[in-house]
């Protein structure tokens, strides 16, 4: 079973340098021309503690550290949230399957226990492989966000995923 927990300066803080390290390991696919110029690890640590509790470490059931997950950009108002935005970032070792399994668990998580009904992912149209994950989970490509962000100087389109609770099958867990 998968693990999701909150990260902050006051409970499980003992992953905090991994998903530190985990961030500067790849932050080129983060950091964006947008992003303010000096340290951005300092700005990604801001960042992180904004997003608590909803910036959350990801767990395997050996409580090996995965990566984290950002749920932001929430739609409606609490209690009764609609819709939520799904970031993620995982160690290389974990991606394919253990990454499609952890996701399966989140969306279940997520549909199951909260109100949402809908989940979306804006994801750079350059990262295949997240690309792929989308669709395996069964999210709809909704279309482009064109000119999303500048990076290098160039303008960087997303792709748009989502799923519906309706649409989202919680016997699609893989085991």
């Amino acid at each position: 079973m998968y693990k999701f927990k909150p990260i902050d300066l006051k409970q499980n803080q003992q992953y905090f340098d991994q998903v530190i390290n985990l961030f500067n390991k790849n932050r080129d696919l983060w950091i964006d021309d947008l992003w303010q110029p000096g340290n951005y690890t300092v700005q990604f640590i801001q960042e992180v503690l904004s997003g608590s509790p909803w910036f959350q470490v990801v767990l395997n059931d050996k409580d090996e550290f995965m990566g984290f997950v950002w749920l932001n950009n929430w739609m409606g108002k609490e209690p009764y949230y609609n819709g939520v935005q799904i970031q993620a970032m995982m160690e290389r070792k974990f991606w394919g399957k253990e990454t499609e399994k952890a996701f399966s668990c989140l969306l279940n998580k997520l549909f199951n226990e909260t109100c949402l009904n809908r989940v979306q992912m804006e994801i750079d149209e350059t990262n295949i492989l997240a690309c792929k994950l989308a669709e395996r989970m069964c999210f709809k490509l909704e279309g482009i966000i064109r000119n999303a962000t500048i990076k290098d100087g160039k303008p960087v389109n997303y792709k748009l995923f989502s799923i519906l609770k309706g649409e989202y099958n919680n016997e699609r867990i893989i085991s």
